[in-house]
């Protein structure tokens, strides 16, 4: 599991400029600006972490974490503030 706990990236849409692309057996996941995402659950036994950063201010960067969880470990329905989760990549 991967948690990013802190993100001061530029916000972007598209994450143009600064970003934290997280991939996985083909797929990628993309995250920018100022809210951390839930918790992503990853099959793979490896994950590449590409952290791109524009020269355009002074953001703080990210904080994340990686845990090893069970093969059966489920997230909670809800993120900590309460919000039904729409999606396993939903702000909290």
């Amino acid at each position: 599991m991967v948690n990013v706990t802190d993100i001061q990236l530029i916000p972007d849409l598209n994450c143009t400029f600064e970003s934290i692309r997280i991939y996985e057996s083909g797929s990628v996941q993309t995250y920018c600006g100022h809210v951390p995402p839930c918790p992503v659950l990853l099959k793979a036994t490896s994950v590449l972490v590409v952290f791109t950063v524009a020269d355009l201010g002074n953001f703080g960067g990210f904080s994340l974490e990686f845990e090893e969880v069970a093969k059966d470990y489920m997230l909670p329905d809800t993120c900590d503030s309460g919000l039904q989760r729409y999606s396993s990549f939903c702000p909290c």
